[in-house]
């Protein structure tokens, strides 16, 4: 359950009355709300209007066609945790609304100081379970990789048309494949004179070093991002899936840094009787190539499965569709583009 608070101008009171009075061709309501409540302001009217969460999006959708929300007044959602008395619609297990999920996305993708400790962290952890080749280790970095926050902003941006969202999602995953490559080239060169006990490379640098891990590696990645399509709505998106997309990301980064600086630096440290610089330089490319190919089946499989969810939805004819959702996050952002060219004409007349 949620409550619909929204501010209507004196002047457009008729055309908030007119909506709510409204019925579709089988004789229900336009908008599907539960109840409604207004109250008379200096300025404006306030309407708070019950909705079920399911029913949200449609709402919302019909609101922003008739300009509330975008040209006139302002639209606040509120979260309703219980409600009296319950009813069985009342009491199923709901989705998150997308339009909640894409500003919590928009307000933590920037980078942030938690962002690049995290990554600092988690790239040194993977560097040295790679060294030792402990696959324990390595999962610990996967553990707290902040790979997931960017990759819903690449997806969720692609989706809905905001390309400045997926600007600041690609360049948060260009830091971080490049940042997780540097630590683990900076972490490998101390361990280099320490050749009896850290071999490198090991057998985990080798399998994700390997071009046949490259068909292996897209696998997982492309599971990686259905997944993430599919938890996309759910109430909370799950850590474990943010572990699966650091899988194919972090590890392969981090190792492709580790061979390049073993590479380079390995026949001085080591003589180059004992490392041979072009195979250095040819699994630390095999490994950085399967991280792009990683991050393209990511996004590129999550973004289908999206589009076939919203196909078949369309077919079974529900009552909230995939599409309409990113149709209400659409026209916010043209309301948005509306008013800020309006505060700007404002400006100029001042």
């Amino acid at each position: 359950m949620r409550i619909i608070l929204l501010s209507v101008p004196h002047d457009r009171l008729r055309d908030m009355l007119m909506l709510l009075e409204n019925t579709d061709k089988s004789g229900e309501k336009a908008l599907p709300i539960q109840r409604v409540t207004r109250m008379a302001g200096e300025y404006a009217w306030l309407f708070s209007m019950q909705v079920r969460n399911a029913c949200t999006i449609d709402v919302l959708v019909k609101l922003q066609e008739h300009g509330f929300g975008t040209l006139h007044g302002d639209v606040n959602i509120i979260p309703v945790e219980t409600h009296l008395p319950l009813s069985e619609k009342d009491s199923r297990r709901e989705c998150i609304p997308l339009e909640a999920f894409y500003q919590r996305v928009r307000n933590n993708v920037g980078l942030k100081f938690d962002f690049l400790v995290m990554l600092f962290c988690s790239a040194v952890i993977a560097a040295m379970g790679l060294a030792t080749n402990t696959a324990v280790v390595v999962i610990a970095g996967m553990l707290v990789a902040p790979v997931l926050r960017p990759m819903l902003a690449i997806i969720l941006g692609v989706l809905v048309k905001d390309f400045s969202l997926v600007w600041v999602g690609f360049r948060n995953v260009v830091v971080l494949v490049f940042l997780s490559a540097l630590i683990g080239a900076m972490v490998v060169i101390p361990l280099l004179p320490f050749d009896d006990y850290f071999i490198i490379p090991n057998k985990q640098m080798r399998i994700r070093s390997m071009w046949e891990s490259l068909l292996l590696g897209s696998i997982v990645a492309c599971a990686s991002g259905i997944s993430v399509a599919l938890t996309l709505t759910s109430e909370a998106v799950s850590g474990i899936v943010g572990v699966a997309l650091s899988s194919s990301v972090l590890p392969a980064a981090v190792n492709s840094g580790m061979l390049l600086s073993y590479a380079v630096f390995g026949p001085f440290i080591l003589g180059r009787d004992k490392v041979s610089t072009l195979r250095g330089l040819e699994m630390s490319a095999a490994a950085f190539l399967l991280t792009l190919i990683n991050i393209v089946c990511i996004n590129v499989f999550a973004v289908l499965t999206l589009r076939v969810k919203d196909f078949i939805s369309y077919l079974r004819n529900r009552e909230v569709r995939a599409m309409r959702k990113f149709r209400f996050l659409r026209m916010q952002r043209e309301g948005e583009k509306y008013a800020l060219r309006n505060e700007g004409a404002s400006n100029l007349n001042v």
